[in-house]
């Protein structure tokens, strides 16, 4: 179920980062990539270094720009965000966020006069999930 969602926002996150180009350049992207490059939408998400490399084939290094557009968009369609930069590998990126989103299991939303706060409980503890600032330690079990 969550790699489901997952896939869905990645998939939405560049329909959004195709689309900001046009409509008629989205659709001729996702042509190009199921015709050259045998990569059909639905199989994005389980082809991603696949779709990397043809990002750069077209784009060069162009490819970078609609990376991080994709990696925004999927962030905030997540309501997650990295706690540093991402790494240049867009492909390792997507990975570790896919990893990251799998391991997010809200039990508890607490809210307080700052916004709500998802509890997750993890190996290592419970942890506060702001959707904005990211996972702060709160206490170890």
């Amino acid at each position: 179920m969550k790699n489901q969602r997952f896939d869905e926002a990645l998939l939405k996150a560049i329909d959004t980062a195709f689309g900001s180009l046009g409509r008629s350049c989205e659709q001729a992207l996702y042509f190009h990539l199921e015709n050259t490059f045998h990569i059909e939408k639905a199989e994005i998400p389980e082809k991603v270094e696949e779709f990397d490399s043809a990002m750069r084939m077209i784009f060069k290094e162009g490819a970078a720009f609609l990376e991080r557009l994709i990696l925004e968009k999927l962030l905030e369609e997540l309501g997650m965000t990295l706690d540093r930069k991402p790494c240049s590998d867009f492909a390792e990126t997507i990975s570790e966020v896919k990893n990251m989103f799998s391991k997010k299991e809200p039990s508890l939303t607490v809210s307080d006069l700052s916004g709500e706060v998802d509890l997750v409980k993890n190996n290592g503890g419970v942890m506060a999930w702001d959707g904005g600032l990211g996972y702060s330690l709160l206490t170890m079990m």
